[in-house]
Protein backbone atom coordinates (compact mmCIF):
# COMPACT_ATOMS: atom_id res chain seq x y z
CA UNK A 1 0.00 0.00 0.00
CA UNK A 2 3.01 2.26 0.86
CA UNK A 3 4.42 1.54 -2.84
CA UNK A 4 1.23 2.76 -4.17
CA UNK A 5 1.05 5.73 -2.71
CA UNK A 6 4.16 6.58 -3.33
CA UNK A 7 3.71 6.07 -7.01
CA UNK A 8 0.75 7.67 -6.94
CA UNK A 9 2.62 11.12 -5.59
CA UNK A 10 5.54 10.69 -7.84
CA UNK A 11 2.95 10.10 -11.18
CA UNK A 12 -0.13 12.28 -10.42
CA UNK A 13 -0.32 14.00 -13.36
CA UNK A 14 -0.17 10.91 -15.21
CA UNK A 15 -2.41 9.21 -13.21
CA UNK A 16 -5.22 12.19 -13.82
CA UNK A 17 -4.56 12.10 -17.09
CA UNK A 18 -5.47 8.36 -17.01
CA UNK A 19 -8.39 8.78 -14.49
CA UNK A 20 -10.19 11.79 -17.51
CA UNK A 21 -9.50 9.55 -20.41
CA UNK A 22 -10.67 6.30 -18.96
CA UNK A 23 -13.82 8.18 -17.59
CA UNK A 24 -14.32 9.85 -21.36
CA UNK A 25 -14.03 6.40 -22.71
CA UNK A 26 -16.42 4.32 -20.54
CA UNK A 27 -18.77 7.31 -19.56
CA UNK A 28 -21.59 4.89 -19.09
CA UNK A 29 -19.69 2.59 -16.95
CA UNK A 30 -18.41 5.74 -15.31
CA UNK A 31 -22.02 7.04 -14.63
CA UNK A 32 -23.47 3.86 -13.30
CA UNK A 33 -20.50 3.05 -10.83
CA UNK A 34 -20.70 6.95 -9.41
CA UNK A 35 -24.73 6.49 -8.89
CA UNK A 36 -23.81 2.99 -7.17
CA UNK A 37 -21.98 4.77 -4.77
CA UNK A 38 -24.11 7.22 -4.01
CA UNK A 39 -26.88 5.14 -3.41
CA UNK A 40 -24.78 2.86 -1.46
CA UNK A 41 -23.04 5.80 0.80
CA UNK A 42 -26.08 8.51 1.08
CA UNK A 43 -24.78 9.81 4.67
CA UNK A 44 -21.11 10.62 3.35
CA UNK A 45 -22.35 11.92 0.69
CA UNK A 46 -24.54 14.28 2.24
CA UNK A 47 -21.55 14.71 4.42
CA UNK A 48 -19.20 15.67 1.97
CA UNK A 49 -22.05 18.23 0.26
CA UNK A 50 -22.64 20.07 3.13
CA UNK A 51 -19.14 20.73 3.89
CA UNK A 52 -17.71 21.42 0.44
CA UNK A 53 -20.54 23.69 -0.06
CA UNK A 54 -21.39 25.25 2.86
CA UNK A 55 -18.53 24.47 5.04
CA UNK A 56 -21.30 22.85 7.69
CA UNK A 57 -21.09 19.81 9.18
CA UNK A 58 -24.48 17.59 9.07
CA UNK A 59 -24.62 18.21 13.28
CA UNK A 60 -24.20 21.95 12.89
CA UNK A 61 -27.18 21.05 9.75
CA UNK A 62 -29.25 19.18 12.34
CA UNK A 63 -28.78 22.20 15.36
CA UNK A 64 -29.96 24.85 13.26
CA UNK A 65 -33.29 22.94 12.23
CA UNK A 66 -33.92 22.25 15.84
CA UNK A 67 -32.92 26.10 16.08
CA UNK A 68 -35.64 26.35 13.60
CA UNK A 69 -38.42 24.28 15.37
CA UNK A 70 -37.95 21.92 12.04
CA UNK A 71 -39.50 25.20 10.31
CA UNK A 72 -38.77 26.89 7.10
CA UNK A 73 -36.58 30.49 8.02
CA UNK A 74 -38.80 32.37 5.45
CA UNK A 75 -42.46 31.13 5.56
CA UNK A 76 -42.66 29.24 8.77
CA UNK A 77 -44.29 25.99 7.27
CA UNK A 78 -43.19 23.29 8.73
CA UNK A 79 -40.45 20.66 7.16
CA UNK A 80 -42.09 17.20 6.22
CA UNK A 81 -40.87 14.07 4.39
CA UNK A 82 -41.53 15.50 1.16
CA UNK A 83 -40.97 19.22 1.44
CA UNK A 84 -37.27 18.86 3.62
CA UNK A 85 -34.87 21.82 4.36
CA UNK A 86 -31.94 23.09 2.13
CA UNK A 87 -29.24 25.32 2.97
CA UNK A 88 -30.04 28.73 2.46
CA UNK A 89 -26.76 30.97 1.73
CA UNK A 90 -25.23 33.97 0.50
CA UNK A 91 -23.45 33.59 -2.66
CA UNK A 92 -20.98 36.41 -2.78
CA UNK A 93 -20.02 35.74 0.86
CA UNK A 94 -20.40 32.52 1.23
CA UNK A 95 -22.15 32.59 4.57
CA UNK A 96 -25.11 30.03 5.61
CA UNK A 97 -28.21 32.16 6.62
CA UNK A 98 -30.52 29.53 7.41
CA UNK A 99 -32.66 26.41 6.23
CA UNK A 100 -35.65 27.00 4.23
CA UNK A 101 -37.77 24.59 1.82
CA UNK A 102 -36.32 24.22 -1.61
CA UNK A 103 -39.13 26.49 -3.40
CA UNK A 104 -38.60 29.37 -0.75
CA UNK A 105 -34.98 29.44 -1.82
CA UNK A 106 -35.69 29.25 -5.63
CA UNK A 107 -38.26 32.26 -4.60
CA UNK A 108 -35.59 33.87 -2.76
CA UNK A 109 -33.12 33.43 -5.43
CA UNK A 110 -35.17 34.78 -7.84
CA UNK A 111 -36.49 37.95 -5.73
CA UNK A 112 -32.52 38.78 -4.94
CA UNK A 113 -32.20 38.67 -8.86
CA UNK A 114 -35.51 40.56 -10.05
CA UNK A 115 -37.15 42.44 -6.66
CA UNK A 116 -36.01 45.81 -7.90
CA UNK A 117 -37.55 44.88 -11.23
CA UNK A 118 -40.97 43.53 -9.75
CA UNK A 119 -41.39 46.21 -7.55
CA UNK A 120 -41.10 48.91 -10.41
CA UNK A 121 -43.20 46.84 -12.75
CA UNK A 122 -45.64 46.48 -10.23
CA UNK A 123 -45.54 50.25 -9.47
CA UNK A 124 -45.51 50.78 -13.05
CA UNK A 125 -48.52 48.37 -13.98
CA UNK A 126 -51.39 50.59 -12.43
CA UNK A 127 -52.77 47.47 -11.11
Amino acid sequence: MVYRAEYYKANKDKHKEYQKRYRTNNRERYLESCAKYRATHKSEMREWELRSKYGLTTQEFDSRLIAQGNKCALCGLEFTERSRPVVDHDHSTGLVRGLLHRTCNSFLGFFERYGKEASAYLRNSGG
